[in-house]
């Protein structure tokens, strides 16, 4: 094995052994309780010292379903990772997540090393490549404690941390030495009796949990964690037979954590809910990311082979969490996505995962009350409503925050507001990793702005609008429109440029590559919908907002002369694309439109009160 070089967190390794599979037989459906009292060793005889240090939980347990062509979010992780070191941090419900990496990578075939005393050890490096001489790999490191220990004014910052105790101060040096970080709040997350009582809110509440993890949350901003390299990671929930008030919940040392119960009806009243979403609350308030996974995880009662707190180690169970993980991680950097381990086929789900890295996403510049208060004094209304319900019609609006922000206005005109089709793979890889509170839903449904990447839609009487995000031509969109709820189109309105300013997603606005999407994009458009009128819509011509470090940024990449390159890339190719109803492409000239106009733009990009200029320029295009 080649020997490789790391940064490695030692701090104490007690554990020694080595690395054993264990297939678990899921012939047979288990019954809802299982007594496995003759599988544990009655050495561990408490949860702190007993369930949390049994190696047993720590050996991977293939599943059958843990096979390569199910371990995709896994081959996506180290795609998204590779070249980064990581931190795992928190308990033993991170350390399963960490010794689930190694698993998986086995079966995906991939070169695994570990590097530490014990792959069981409380301290361990896991280096991750496609092959063993590869350049590039993902390294994971892992760093095991139980519980955070706050310091008090004046204590100082001596190194006091024993096996189970993380001091936020040594956390915090330990932290920034990473690409990424993510840690849960260990044991008290889970305790009864520091759990937050329901109607509690992250401003009142005073419970033992709040009040500690309120101290955690502020020592942690204070070092500067508070980005988009670091997130706390929630608690997963247990199934103990013996819980109280049936929730699953663990009741402490003496009660029976050998058994477990798929009956639970009052699941979600379990202490590490309470705790899990008054922490999810709190860490928004404090700047921070939190990805939830109680919710990943409630429905598999059946999969704790050890105890009713652990997990099967099967990458399978455990791939919605490294979903989110994933996500994240790809939120946070700029790196160019290799694009060729991206078959076409796959391109829906893997715009759904690359759209974390793209930070214009569904938040950026939306449409306010104000720019409607603008729209509504242009006295265009009128003429727009006679146009837009002279004929029944279904629009399909298919692109980036241009096209979003003209569909916002949209629905403006038929005085509805816009709601949801849920999209397959958007609430775990979007909503979920986004984290709102309810503070930050309200403020976006004030701004009228989409809260996921769903599919939306606003409907009055026979006209009905329906927006799709894209940040590059994707041929499959509408026909996966038509397939998940939305009736066939009379009109197809997409753009694709401004992405081009993206790391991510600026590799598919080559000269090479964006004439070729553009026009496969437009026949399968045209070919799924073969009776639409075809419109594209050539995006804004983009102004310098020198007094903006953001603007400035996106200039120097993507400047005004590059959009009109690739608007007249686009129209060049859409000129020659004829459906079979001999249905050609018109054109809507943002660029023009804006050209002039700088002094309307807050960014440089978006032009939202020219929105109904927009829409007119539609039914121009539309002939109506």
């Amino acid at each position: 094995m080649t020997t490789l070089h790391f940064q490695v967190l030692i701090l104490s390794l007690s554990l020694v052994g080595a690395l054993r599979i264990s297939p678990v037989d899921t012939n047979s459906d288990p019954p809802a309780e299982v007594d496995l009292s003759s599988e544990f060793n009655d050495q561990h005889t408490t949860f702190s010292q007993g369930l949390s240090t049994n190696p047993d939980n720590f050996k991977c347990n293939y599943l059958p379903s843990d096979i390569p062509e199910n371990l995709k979010d896994w081959e996506h992780l180290l795609r998204v990772g590779s070249g980064k070191k990581i931190l795992i941090s928190g308990d033993s419900m991170m350390k399963q997540v960490y010794v689930n990496i190694h698993c998986a990578f086995e079966v995906l075939g991939m070169y695994t090393e570990v590097k530490a005393q014990s792959f069981y050890a409380d301290q361990s490096v896991t280096l991750v490549k496609r092959s063993e001489h590869d350049d590039t790999g993902l390294e994971i490191h892992l760093n095991s404690f139980h519980t955070f220990q706050v310091p008090h004014s004046g204590n100082g910052r001596g190194s006091t941390r024993s096996d189970s105790v993380m001091k936020t101060d040594e956390f915090c040096d330990v932290a920034h030495t990473y690409d990424y970080v993510f840690s849960n709040l260990g044991h008290d997350e889970f305790k009864k009796d520091s759990g937050v009582t329901s109607g509690s809110g992250a401003s009142t509440n005073t419970s033992a949990f709040a009040t500690k993890v309120k101290q955690i949350f502020e020592n942690v901003k204070a070092c500067g964690l508070a980005n988009k390299h670091f997130s706390w990671v929630g608690h997963p929930v247990s199934h103990f037979s013996a819980s109280n008030n049936q929730d699953g919940g663990y009741t402490g040392p003496g009660s029976d954590f050998r058994k477990c119960s798929c009956d639970q009806p009052n699941l979600e009243q379990q202490p590490t809910v309470w705790n899990s979403r008054y922490a999810k609350q709190l860490a928004g308030n404090f700047g921070f990311q939190y990805i939830s996974v109680w919710e990943d995880l409630k429905d598999q009662c059946d999969k704790h082979p050890i105890d009713c707190q652990h997990y099967t180690v099967s990458p399978t169970v455990f791939a919605p969490i490294i979903r989110k993980i994933t996500a994240a991680i790809q939120s946070s950097y700029s790196q160019t996505v290799d694009f060729s381990l991206a078959p076409i086929q796959d391109i829906d789900l893997f715009m759904e995962n690359m759209v974390h890295s793209i930070y214009s996403g569904l938040q950026e510049v939306p449409m306010t009350s104000g720019d409607s208060e603008v729209l509504e004094q242009s006295n265009m209304r009128p003429e727009l409503e006679r146009k837009i319900f002279g004929s029944p019609k279904t629009y399909y609006f298919i692109g980036d925050s241009l096209m979003r922000n003209q569909f916002q206005s949209a629905c403006l005109l038929l005085k509805e507001e816009y709601h949801t089709i849920e999209w397959p793979n958007a609430t775990a890889t979007f909503q979920d990793s986004l984290e709102w509170t309810a503070a930050q839903q309200a403020h976006a449904a004030r701004q009228r702005r989409p809260p996921s990447q769903n599919m939306f839609t606003c409907t009055s009487g026979s006209v009905s609008f329906f927006f799709r995000w894209q940040v590059m031509p994707t041929p499959e969109t509408v026909e996966l429109m038509m397939k998940y709820g939305a009736p066939e189109p009379n009109v197809i309105y997409w753009d694709a440029a401004l992405h081009v300013a993206h790391p991510a997603t600026a590799g598919y606005y080559s000269d090479t590559n964006y004439p070729v999407s553009v026009q496969k994009t437009a026949s399968l458009y045209a070919q799924a919908a073969p009776r639409a009128n075809l419109v594209f819509f050539l995006s804004h011509a983009v102004c310098h907002k020198r007094n903006s470090a953001r603007s400035d940024l996106l200039w120097r990449v993507c400047p005004r002369e590059k959009v009109g390159h690739i608007n007249d890339m686009a129209s060049n190719v859409l000129e020659k694309v004829v459906s079979s109803h001999g249905k050609t492409w018109s054109f809507v000239d943002g660029f023009k439109l804006t050209e002039n106009k700088c002094d309307k733009s807050p960014d440089g990009r978006h032009f939202n009160t020219e929105l109904w200029n927009e829409l007119s320029l539609l039914m121009n295009a539309l002939n109506m």
